[in-house]
């Protein structure tokens, strides 16, 4: 996803520390959805 900020990064970083919770909570619903 750097590729997507030319500054360097900096921005992707911060981006990804927001949207990997995020990420991380779909795939426990999904999981979820598919044990139950």
């Amino acid at each position: 996803m750097d590729f997507l900020y030319p500054d360097g990064g900096g921005l992707s970083r911060g981006h990804q520390r927001q949207i990997t919770p995020i990420i991380g909570a779909m795939m426990e619903t999904r999981a979820k959805g598919r044990l139950v």
